[in-house]
């Protein structure tokens, strides 16, 4: 009997100790996963922190590459390749890869990829763009009060583009003469090299207008073909113009507007968060252009009146008033194929009221960057 008892003892103790054994490595088990869960919510959470798949997006310019007309462009890009590192800018060219005015058509059928230019460019391929220069907003304000998405929407319908903003914004056109010192604005009997952004006013003005390409306006000026040029605030120095004129007129007018865009396809074929990412940068940036534009239309007006001897004609408050008439009265709208354009883009009225709305009774508020713009002390 003490035999037996002690086997069963023994085999007690043993059955005991395997039990022991069991529990101790099913708690090492959940031992083992509780400490390998946190691990794997990490991995989780880094992949979710992981930049999406890399992006690249040919740009073509509508002006040379080192051009101020850029300057925003350029900025923007910095800031894409610094806020989204995963989206890659090339460069195309400018006006050497395709004309500038048939630029839109070529990212709009897939031939670019994206591009920037004046909306005063693609007027031929759709009339509604020969209305942005109209606006009296800021490109902030604009998608504050609803031409932003106005924008986006006819870009779409009318060229097969995804409009993203500005490139370029806050600077007027400008007028300038060679050596027609008037006392009035009248401009009868002179032949002014125009692009759509001036021809209303300079017609307006008994002006003849003259379509002469960008890179023949110096020869032009220099052989007397015309008797002056209409241009957006800034560029002039840069192509050396104002050295063979002799006077601006004031008041500016209109907006020399810039747009972003990429082909629909393109656009579409991006990851949301690309998307979405590109459209908050071109928010961000854009008063930031508007300030960069500001500062550069300043030094332009000195190197016109320090080295070019460039004098500002200033008009009476009266007369200079029948000139923004010109520009954003009925005449103005007048100018423009109004009603060609409303027929294709039923938009364009909705947008033109709010236009109107910001024009105030003194159009001279209208003129982004300011009717006149001079040096400190003028």
């Amino acid at each position: 009997m003490r035999s037996n008892r002690s086997r069963s003892v023994t085999l007690g103790f043993l059955l005991g100790a395997l039990a022991l054994v069991v529990v101790g490595c099913a708690e090492d088990d959940g031992e083992d996963e509780a400490d390998q869960a946190p691990e794997e919510d990490v991995e989780a959470a880094d992949d979710d922190d992981t930049d999406p798949d890399p992006v690249t997006l040919e740009f073509v310019t509508a002006f040379p590459e080192d051009e101020e007309l850029n300057d925003g462009f350029w900025h923007w890009v910095e800031e894409v390749e610094e806020q989204a590192p995963w989206v890659e800018i090339e460069y195309a060219g400018g006006p050497d890869v395709m004309d500038p005015t048939q630029q839109i058509e070529g990212i709009g059928s897939g031939a670019l990829e994206a591009g920037t230019m004046p909306g005063d460019y693609y007027v031929q391929q759709a009339p509604f763009a020969d209305m942005m220069r109209y606006t009296p907003y800021t490109p902030a304000e604009e998608r504050e009060n609803g031409v932003f998405e106005l924008y986006e929407e006819i870009h779409r319908e009318a060229l097969d583009v995804q409009y993203l903003g500005r490139s370029m914004a806050g600077v007027g056109q400008v007028l300038f003469l060679t050596d027609e010192q008037i006392e009035t604005p009248n401009l009868e009997g002179l032949t002014v090299r125009t692009s759509p952004a001036t021809e209303p006013v300079v017609t307006g003005l008994g002006g003849a207008s003259a379509d002469i390409p960008a890179e023949e306006i110096y020869t032009a000026l220099e052989r007397g073909t015309v008797d002056g040029f209409g241009w957006a605030g800034v560029g002039p120095r840069g192509f050396g113009w104002y050295e063979q004129v002799e006077y601006e007129l004031a008041p500016r007018f209109y907006d020399s507007a810039q747009s972003i865009v990429v082909n629909a396809d393109t656009w579409d074929e991006l990851d949301s968060e690309t998307q979405d990412t590109l459209m908050e940068i071109t928010a961000e940036v854009e008063p930031e252009i508007v300030d960069i534009y500001e500062d550069i239309a300043l030094e332009e007006v000195e190197t016109w009146r320090e080295e070019g001897g460039v004098e500002l004609i200033e008009f009476t408050d009266d007369e200079a008033a029948e000139v923004l008439e010109l520009a954003y009265g009925d005449p103005g709208w007048d100018a423009i194929d109004w009603d060609g354009i409303v027929e294709q883009t039923p938009q364009a009225e909705e947008i033109r009221d709010i236009f109107e709305e910001g024009y105030g009774d003194d159009f001279e508020d209208a003129v982004p960057g300011g009717a006149t713009v001079t040096r400190d002390g003028e």
